[in-house]
């Protein structure tokens, strides 16, 4: 079944996974780097995808720039 024909639900729950599994590793990168900021290339569009670690809990504000793409505020 191609993307855009499946039903609304699972065509969002595919959005959430895909988002929340990106997050983690781009996370799980970063702070393996010891960085606060970085990008790499959008899973889902080939965009660039920045993020950042904020606060002492290192939480994750992840955004592509491609208009309503990926994005993510941990």
């Amino acid at each position: 079944m191609t993307e855009e024909r499946k039903p609304f639900g699972e065509a969002f729950y595919d959005q959430i996974r895909l988002t929340t599994e990106t997050g983690a590793k781009f996370k799980a990168r970063l702070l393996k780097l010891g960085k606060r900021v970085g990008w790499t290339h959008c899973p889902k569009c080939g965009g660039r995808l920045e993020a950042s670690l904020v606060g002492p809990r290192n939480h994750l504000h992840m955004a592509c720039q491609t208009a309503n793409c990926l994005w993510m505020m941990e």
